[in-house]
């Protein structure tokens, strides 16, 4: 074989073998080791969550809590508590669910806000970050046991009186949904950037790695991860929960996000069945600024949504 084809040959086996490699391992690796040095290359970086401080929101240190509690497969779960301001009109629990690489602390904001309007609230580390344990992501495969385990622990050690709210945004509003699809002592949820069906998820980190799609290979990611944590896509994919939902949902999506498309909120809506359910599509939000994008306006839309539970 001349030089000049040898080269060429070895370099079109180059590209094929990192593009396979790619395929096969860093992207299913990528997917669930959302915070492993591989990840932090593609993903931001968001590990300045954990540094909040209370004080900060103008919440007294004295309404909060931490804690964690150990779930039944043997995973510490951190979880913070913002108590309801004045007891005496406790008007219900609301538990706080992040998204990928972030933390609980993120909800102090939120938290500030409606433990003044009488809720007790929650936030737990997702397992995999923070101050939890755990191996991977799951995407909801042991996710959405955590939750209705933290149900549980709050339910034994405080009770919940009032409206039991889920609020969660991207993997947190997934795994919201697909516990108000099981629990019965759900009122209501407020959903965040969930994606529709977990082959969406591979869909967004194929294209966060090549710029583009492409079938084929992100059926091998599905596969791989199937094979890494043991899930079923059908059992954690929020738009076939949804049909089994029956309470009001508030699905909000931002018009550009570029990470999981808002035609994951079209779908997640139409399988809802509660007529009090609504969507709410910010068009100049993207996929994490949902808070600042819809401001007092959606804040306020949100109350009112929260109210008629």
């Amino acid at each position: 074989m001349k030089r000049p084809y040898r080269i060429l040959f070895i370099f079109i086996f180059a590209v094929i073998f990192t593009l396979a490699a790619a395929i096969y391992w860093i992207v299913p690796i990528l997917s669930v080791k959302v915070n492993s040095s591989i990840s932090s290359l593609f993903m931001a970086d968001h590990s300045s969550d954990s540094l909040l401080e209370c004080e900060s929101f103008n919440i007294n240190k004295k309404f909060v809590s931490k804690f964690n509690f150990e779930t039944s497969n043997g995973a510490s779960i951190s979880v913070l508590k913002v108590s309801a301001i004045d007891s005496l009109r406790n008007k219900g629990t609301i538990i706080f669910s992040h998204g990928i690489r972030r933390s609980k602390e993120i909800f102090y904001p939120l938290a500030s806000y409606y433990s003044r309007l009488g809720f007790d609230c929650f936030s737990m580390d997702m397992r995999y970050h923070g101050e939890s344990e755990g191996d991977f992501v799951t995407y909801g495969h042991l996710e959405r046991g955590d939750l209705k385990e933290l149900i549980d622990y709050i339910e034994k050690k405080w009770g919940i009186n009032g409206k039991l709210i889920l609020w969660g945004q991207s993997l947190g509003a997934a795994v919201s949904l697909l516990v108000a699809a099981e629990d019965s002592r759900v009122d209501g949820v407020v959903s965040e950037s969930s994606y529709g069906r977990f082959e969406n998820v591979a869909e967004g980190y194929f294209r966060l790695m090549a710029g583009f799609n492409f079938k084929p290979a992100e059926n091998v990611i599905v596969k791989r991860v199937i094979g890494l944590t043991g899930l079923d896509p059908e059992t954690v994919s929020p738009s076939i929960a949804a049909k089994r939902i029956n309470i009001p949902v508030m699905i909000v999506h931002g018009g550009r996000d570029n990470k999981i498309n808002p035609a994951n909120a079209y779908e997640i809506y139409s399988a809802l069945k509660n007529r009090m359910s609504s969507i709410l599509i910010l068009q100049n939000a993207s996929h994490l600024d949902i808070w600042e994008s819809g401001g007092d306006l959606y804040f306020r839309r949100i109350c009112k949504f929260i109210e008629t539970l």
